[in-house]
């Protein structure tokens, strides 16, 4: 997961829905996330730290801005009290990220620029979005921001 990829979807009627089950798998599958993402968290046994991307119950996948993501358990991990400000940033996009709801207008970047959509999918790292010329195409956790704040978004 070191290149963060925006995958455009063709709309041919019989490959359409292979390409969007391709993305949704590509982007760890649709899922929602609890109230643990954006916490930054340490690695008992490696001493790695981390944002936690995805939580469900007890299963937790660790975001690294080295640009891996690690699948553990909760108990495997320790709150880190002052995290450096890479994890901060990683931390805030994250919890926008997690705020973001199905059906809602998106800004995103994608290889032309900034361009704007309706979020369609929420996945594990990042969701399946329709942009206003109606391609469908997936965008990574980071490159995506609520409609209307400015202050979210890249400048």
């Amino acid at each position: 997961m070191a290149r963060r990829v925006s995958l455009p979807v063709s709309d041919l009627s019989g490959k359409r829905s292979r390409s969007i089950d391709a993305v949704r798998a590509r982007l760890g599958g649709r899922a929602r996330t609890d109230p643990q993402a954006g916490r930054v968290v340490c690695f008992m046994d490696t001493g790695a730290s981390g944002v936690v991307l995805y939580g469900h119950g007890d299963e937790v996948h660790v975001f690294s801005n080295a640009g891996w993501v690690r699948r553990t358990t909760a108990d495997a991990l320790s709150h880190v009290q002052e995290p450096t400000a890479e994890l901060r940033a990683a931390a805030n996009d994250v919890r926008v990220f997690a705020a973001l709801e199905e059906g809602q207008q998106v800004r995103f970047q994608d290889i032309s620029g900034m361009a704007q959509g309706t979020l369609i999918e929420k996945c594990r790292y990042g969701a399946v979005v329709r942009r206003d010329d109606d391609t469908v195409m997936g965008v990574g956790f980071r490159r995506i921001w609520p409609l209307g704040d400015p202050s979210r978004a890249p400048s």
